[in-house]
């Protein structure tokens, strides 16, 4: 993990987006990791970067952070076209996946390196109360915790006070604590006008934070859409039920109102039916059903991303 290397000071230019990608590609060697991709992140909201394991995620992020060169297109960010120690270096900061500090030096050591290179940075003892890095502020950081050391990094990132902030997978193995942390981080930081490049696969961390969703598969973007209308995509509500009838009974009598009904493996004895006509089904349930302790409920994100990830590699066979 290592510093932008800023070595002007950028301003966001007025009206510019906090970060946009125009035909970007990027290929190693025979590999398409990047193919003309094209988006655009609105300042002042947290954009959720969604894509399987190779879709490009992390090559996107690199780009943007001026950690690689793309091989065609333009990179942004705040209308500055991205390019180590040019002016947006200084614009945007990373917390990395993979968390690699020098073994050798203290908590308070890395983030004084860190944050020197960022103009409107927290000043370091400042950055540890905030962090909660106390603790740790004196230890060699060969002998944090996996936790402790994505708290740390969480810290280089968000305490440089960039306009725009990068998470790659912030919450991956952390505890409850952890997770929480993160979370109210986020928030903090979307409630302050701070722009958010969420790159995640915890669907739960998404639903609560997203504003915008951003989709990638092998390299290409899939699409662009805020989280209501991503929500929407489906096309479907979930509608839950509880009974007593014997297993055929219930198939029997969801299949008679053209509806078809499984087991939900979340929760013993519950029923589920997924539908694009929920008002006319829960009509029909609450019509034939004792007492099923009816519940509908919005097709998540992750059920979303799962449907249009299946669909794009059903056009590319």
């Amino acid at each position: 993990m290592r510093p932008g290397g800023a070595t002007s000071r950028g301003k966001p230019l007025p009206g510019a987006p906090a970060a946009e990608f125009r035909g970007v590609t990027k290929l190693f060697g025979p590999t398409t990791a990047l193919a003309d991709a094209s988006f655009r992140l609105d300042p002042g909201l947290v954009h959720a970067l969604l894509g399987p394991n190779g879709s490009g995620k992390t090559t996107a992020i690199d780009i943007l952070t001026a950690t690689r060169r793309a091989d065609a297109g333009v990179a942004s960010v705040f209308g500055h076209p991205v390019a180590r120690g040019g002016a947006s270096t200084s614009l945007v900061s990373l917390m990395p996946q993979a968390v690699d500090f020098p073994d050798y030096l203290t908590s308070r050591e890395v983030l004084t390196l860190w944050l020197a290179h960022y103009p409107d940075a927290l000043k370091v003892p400042d950055a540890i109360t905030t962090f909660e890095l106390n603790d740790i502020a004196d230890r060699q950081t060969g002998g944090l915790s996996g936790g402790q050391a994505k708290r740390l990094a969480l810290a280089c990132a968000v305490a440089s006070s960039t306009p725009l902030i990068v998470l790659d997978e912030p919450s991956a193995s952390l505890d409850v604590y952890g997770q929480r942390f993160v979370t109210a981080t986020i928030q903090r930081l979307r409630d302050s006008g701070t722009t958010v490049l969420l790159a995640s696969h915890d669907m739960h961390e998404v639903e609560r934070l997203a504003d915008r969703i951003l989709c990638l598969d092998s390299g290409r973007v899939l699409g662009q859409w805020s989280a209501d209308d991503f929500r929407a995509l489906a096309g479907y509500r979930s509608l839950f039920f509880r009974s007593t009838l014997p297993e055929h009974r219930v198939r029997l009598l969801c299949e008679s109102a053209g509806m078809e009904a499984q087991r939900d493996v979340t929760v013993p004895g519950r029923w589920r039916i997924d539908t694009p006509r929920s008002d006319d089904a829960a009509r029909r349930l609450l019509e034939c059903a004792v007492n099923p302790g009816l519940t509908i409920r919005e097709a998540g994100i992750g059920d979303v991303f799962e449907r249009i990830v299946a669909m794009s590699g059903e056009r590319e066979r």
